[in-house]
C-alpha cells in the first residue's frame, strides 16, 4: 500500500501539467522502460540486490574439509530496475531556457530496502546560447552520458568506469570546438567509505565522512566537441577532502577532538569517436580514494602518530583503470565488445595497522570481457550479454599492493527483455 501511495504523485502529474501547458508554458513528458532481467553465476560473487548488480567474482572460502564454498552457482529473475522518468520544460527565465528531470527505479537504496522506490536523478538545467548550469542530483562528472559506456548489465562496467550519481552545482561552457565544466558535489546514494572499529574488515559507506570534511568534491573537465563530427574526447582532474573521524578514543577510553583529513585527486580521459559501422569508446582513471565511485581502492590508516590521544594518520589507495568497448550502428541489431581492466596500485606509505576504509582491500586486479547482442523491435528489446569476470585476491603487502595473488572467475550469462516508453 505505501509503495501505491508514493506513486499517486506520478499518476497525477500528467493532469496538472495538463492544465499548465494551457496557460503557464510549462511542459512534462514521461519517458522509462519495463525490465526483467534473468541471470546465472557460475560463482558466489559480490553483489548488490540479490545479484543484479555485480561487482566480480568472491574470493576462495574453505570449508572444514578445504573445500571452496563459493564455487557454488547461483540462478536469479529480477525486475527492480524497471524505471520512470519525468521530462519536465519549463518558461525561459533569466535569458535561459529551463528544463529539468527526475528519475526513480524499484532499486531500492539497501538490499533490505529491494523493490523500494528510490531517487536516480532530479536536476534543473539553464541552458543559454554557449553556457549551461545544472542545479540537483545528476552523474558524476567522470561518467560521460555522451561518451559512456552501457552495457546489458546493471552494473554499467563498474568497477572499470564511475557508477554513481551525486547532488550537484555543474558549470560548462563553450568556446569553439571545446567545453569547460567545473564542478562542485557532495554524496547521497554513492558514498566514502569510512572506519568501522567494531569490525575494521568491513568498513562504513555514509555521505559522514564528506559532510564532516566541511568542503564538497571539486571538479575541472576539459572537452572537445567539433561541430559536424561524431567525435568527442576530454580530460579532467577530481579534488575530494574526507574527515574519517571526528574524535578518536585514546588511553583510558578517554575521548579526543580529531581535525585530521585525507585529501586525494583523481584523474581520467575519455574518448568516442562513431564510424559508419561501427563505435568505438575508451576510459582510462588514475584515481584515489576511489571508492564513491564505484571503483576498488579507497585509503587506509597508515599509523597511530600518539598513542595517548590514539590520534590516527591516514594513506591513500591508488587504482588505476582501462576500458574499451566497441559497438556497431545497426538500429536492429546491435553488436557490442566490452573489454576492461582496473588494478591495485597501492599507498605511498607503509600502513601499519589493519584499519582499511576500501573496497576490494585484498584485491590485486580485475579484468572483464564482455560481449552482447541486442535485437530492437519497435519499443521492445530483447537483449543476452555473456560476462566473463575475474578477480585476483592475494595477502596485502606493507604499502596496501597486493602480493600472491591467485585469480578467481565468474560467467554470467545475461538476459534481459525490456519494454520501452
Amino acid at each position: 500500500m505505501l509503495k501505491f501511495l508514493r506513486l499517486i504523485p506520478f499518476i497525477l502529474l500528467p493532469l496538472i501539467t495538463y492544465s499548465q501547458n494551457q496557460t503557464d508554458e510549462f511542459g512534462m513528458k514521461f519517458t522509462g522502460f519495463v525490465r526483467n532481467d534473468f541471470f546465472y553465476d557460475t560463482r558466489q560473487c559480490v553483489v548488490l540486490r540479490e545479484g543484479n548488480f555485480l561487482f566480480y567474482p568472491d574470493n576462495v572460502l574453505k570449508d572444514a574439509n578445504g573445500n571452496d564454498i563459493n564455487t557454488k552457482p547461483s540462478l536469479n529473475f529480477l525486475a527492480i530496475t524497471s524505471r520512470l522518468k519525468a521530462n519536465i520544460t519549463a518558461p525561459e527565465a533569466f535569458g535561459a531556457r529551463i528544463s529539468g528531470a527526475i528519475e526513480a527505479e524499484f532499486f531500492g537504496n539497501a538490499d533490505a530496502d529491494i523493490n523500494g522506490l528510490r531517487l536516480r536523478l532530479a536536476f534543473i538545467k539553464m541552458n543559454w546560447k554557449k553556457s549551461e548550469v545544472i542545479f540537483g542530483q545528476y552523474w558524476h562528472p567522470m561518467f560521460i552520458t555522451d561518451a559512456c559506456i552501457i552495457p546489458i548489465s546493471f552494473n554499467t562496467a563498474g568497477p572499470f568506469q564511475p557508477i554513481s550519481r551525486h547532488p550537484q552545482i555543474r558549470f560548462s561552457h563553450d568556446i569553439a570546438a571545446f567545453r569547460f565544466m567545473v564542478m562542485a558535489y557532495t554524496e547521497r546514494d554513492h558514498t566514502s567509505f569510512g572506519p568501522n572499529y567494531a569490525d575494521p574488515s568491513k568498513p562504513i559507506a555514509s555521505p559522514v565522512f564528506l559532510k564532516n570534511a566541511a568542503m564538497p568534491d571539486l571538479h575541472l573537465q576539459l572537452q572537445y566537441r567539433p561541430a559536424g563530427k561524431h567525435l568527442i574526447a576530454g580530460a579532467g582532474v577530481d579534488y575530494k577532502s574526507v574527515m574519517p573521524e571526528i574524535y578518536t578514543t585514546g588511553f583510558g577510553g578517554k575521548k579526543y577532538e580529531t581535525d585530521t583529513k585525507i585529501r586525494s585527486l583523481s584523474y581520467f580521459g575519455f574518448g568516442f569517436a562513431e564510424f559508419k559501422p561501427v563505435s568505438i569508446r575508451f576510459g582510462t582513471y588514475l584515481s584515489e580514494n576511489a571508492a564513491s565511485m564505484g571503483f576498488i581502492g579507497g585509503y587506509a590508516c597508515s599509523n597511530i602518530s600518539d598513542t595517548i590521544t590514539g590520534k590516527r594518520e591516514w594513506t591513500n589507495i591508488s587504482t588505476s583503470s582501462y576500458w574499451i568497448d566497441f559497438s556497431n550502428n545497426n538500429p536492429v541489431y546491435k553488436l557490442s565488445l566490452f573489454a576492461g581492466y582496473t588494478k591495485n596500485l597501492g599507498a605511498k606509505n607503509n600502513i601499519n595497522t589493519t584499519i582499511y576504509c576500501s573496497r576490494g582491500a585484498n584485491i590485486d586486479y580485475v579484468y572483464r570481457c564482455s560481449p552482447r547482442f541486442t535485437y530492437i523491435k519497435g519499443k521492445m528489446e530483447f537483449s543476452f550479454e555473456m560476462e566473463y569476470t575475474v578477480a585476483a585476491y592475494g595477502t596485502i603487502g606493507k604499502k596496501g599492493q597486493i602480493e600472491n595473488s591467485k585469480e578467481v572467475s565468474n560467467f554470467r550469462p545475461l538476459l534481459v527483455t525490456r519494454l520501452n516508453f
